[in-house]
């Protein structure tokens, strides 16, 4: 009985083990349990079915373990160097573009230093330039208005003769066609290249080389009016603006020894109609014999010719306007045109 159990248990060892080595060997090897079959033929007998406990293998490898990521992970060798080789490219592409964009910043960077140091040399150059030629800009001095004028014609003395400015001038206003009881206004000025400078009172004192007294020249204003008033013929005068009433007329009466001799040419003085101061022909100079007058209640120094005429004349009209004229009807139509003026300023 004892004998019989033991073959009994021996045989089922038996078959044990061989069911466990078959199952091991379809594991480690699928494809012969593919070719083997599920039925054994010769015995035409089914095998038994044993369940077996699959174990791990003890022994680990690297293969086996990239093996066992790539079936779990459903992903085969070749997508796996697909994937590499596309993140190769990715991160060479995004190199490229950094080397690419590194060196389009240092060309923009190398540029701009270069454009900058050429606005630095070209702002020396003309700098340099500038001092060495010590060019001075022209002071722009805006002229106010002294009294309303009807026509104003504009002289440019870069176009004209400096040395004969008064015979310029002269038959500028010879050749004036305006209505009676006109007033023109004949403005200086000078351009210098960017715009037309007017020509200052200073500046005219000068260009017509009157003698008038250095203190008095001091005390002029900017401003001044040279015109013409079309009343019984072409009478000229000339404004002048001062900053003291005292100085003005102490300095005017000192200029009188050569006011007719400055402004015989412009205002064409006839100088026979009037007689000589005798001390003085010997020196060429005509000095005329003023008197007191008052016109508008106004006081005048005024010369005459041998009929009594009053040809020449001056008149501080208020407290820093100096008139200086022909013709007794031209200064009243001055000082009324200058008092309109004030009104209209104040």
């Amino acid at each position: 009985m004892d004998e019989e159990n033991k073959k009994v248990e021996n045989e089922m060892d038996e078959k044990i083990q061989n069911a466990v080595s078959k199952e091991l060997s379809e594991y480690m090897n699928p494809i012969a349990k593919q070719v083997s079959g599920s039925f054994d033929y010769s015995k035409n007998i089914q095998p038994e079915k044993v369940p077996v406990q699959k174990f791990n293998p003890i022994i680990r490898t690297y293969k086996s373990d990239a093996e066992e990521i790539i079936q779990s992970g459903h992903i085969s060798s070749i997508n796996m160097a697909v994937a590499e080789n596309k993140r190769m490219v990715e991160r060479l592409k995004q190199n490229g573009e950094e080397v690419k964009k590194t060196n389009t910043n240092k060309i923009i960077i190398i540029a701009s230093t270069i454009i900058i140091l050429i606005g630095f040399f070209v702002f020396g150059i003309s700098f340099l330039l500038n001092k060495n030629t010590d060019t001075k800009t022209p002071i722009v001095i805006k002229i106010p208005k002294i009294m309303t004028v009807d026509i104003e014609e504009k002289i440019d003395i870069g176009s004209i003769n400096l040395s004969r400015i008064k015979t310029t001038i002269k038959e500028r206003i010879a050749q004036s066609a305006t209505k009676i009881g006109q007033i023109k206004q004949f403005t200086l000025f000078e351009n210098d290249g960017t715009s037309n400078n007017i020509i200052t009172s200073s500046k005219f004192i000068e260009l017509l080389k009157l003698n008038i007294p250095s203190k008095l020249l001091r005390n002029i204003k900017p401003e001044y009016l040279l015109g013409m008033h079309n009343f019984d013929g072409n009478q000229k005068f000339l404004i002048l603006k001062t900053s003291s009433y005292d100085i003005a007329f102490s300095e005017m009466l000192s200029w009188e020894n050569y006011l007719w001799q400055d402004f015989k040419e412009i205002f064409e003085l006839n100088s026979g109609e009037t007689s000589l101061n005798e001390a003085d022909q010997n020196i060429g100079i005509e000095v005329k014999q003023f008197q007191d007058m008052i016109f508008s209640n106004k006081d005048c120094r005024v010369v005459k010719d041998i009929s009594g005429r009053i040809v020449f004349l001056y008149s501080i009209i208020n407290p820093e306007t100096v008139v200086i004229t022909t013709n007794i009807n031209t200064l009243k139509e001055v000082i009324n045109r200058v008092n309109r003026m004030k009104m209209v300023v104040q």
